[in-house]
């Protein structure tokens, strides 16, 4: 097996999978000595590549923001795109408290109940902690996704070919606060980046792609 048949298989595959063929050029195929691998490596290749004692794997090639080689345009959504998906996610999380906050309005000032007022305006505010670790945390790792991204076709990836995990998330949306502090400067540079990547996302190594 030649490692051009290898990179052959590759392309074959990137047009199936496109996350896959976004990480393409960030793959690094390397030659492995089969007699190194685990029994549990070995049942994974396909049969056709144990036909000698060579094979090929490929693993994520490190890259850092320094990296010349930017995004393909073509993997990159729309500014509005992606403003679309936040208003979104942004009504998503304080739909719950506008509501428990027009109910507390309503008992305080027409059943003069200002205790069970106060009950449910904590409801509410307990119910967009909630939904902001449901939505811009727990869906990124489970799904790579926010609902806003999901009703859009966009998708949330990290830079260097690793699935979201919890602590990428949670650095997001700490830098997506940091952003917001400063008057959405960190917001305004996904303007002006090559590859429309504001604070929270350098923070995190993350980039949005079209899904």
């Amino acid at each position: 097996m030649s490692l051009n048949w290898v990179k052959r298989r590759l392309n074959l595959w990137s047009h199936k999978f496109e996350p896959f063929a976004w990480h393409q050029k960030n793959l690094a195929i390397l030659p492995v000595n089969k007699d190194a691998l685990t029994i549990r490596q070995k049942r994974a290749l396909l049969p056709c590549a144990m036909s000698s004692n060579e094979v090929f794997i490929a693993m994520p090639r490190h890259r850092n923001d320094d990296d010349a080689d930017a995004l393909d345009n073509s993997t990159l959504p729309s500014i509005s795109a992606r403003c679309s998906a936040f208003l979104l996610d942004y009504i998503l999380t304080f739909f719950p408290m506008a509501v428990t906050l027009v109910l507390a309005f309503y008992v305080k000032r027409r059943l003069l109940e200002p205790t069970v007022a106060d009950f449910f305006q904590y409801i509410g505010y307990a119910l967009v902690l909630v939904v902001i670790f449901a939505n811009w945390v727990y869906s990124y790792v489970r799904f790579g996704q926010s609902f806003g991204k999901r009703f859009i076709g966009l998708r949330l990836m990290r830079v260097d070919g690793q699935p979201v995990d919890y602590k990428t998330a949670v650095v997001r949306l700490l830098g997506s606060l940091l952003s917001l502090l400063v008057f959405g400067y960190g917001f305004l540079r996904i303007l002006w980046d090559d590859e429309q990547r504001g604070w929270h996302d350098k923070l995190a190594g993350t980039v949005v792609v079209k899904d």
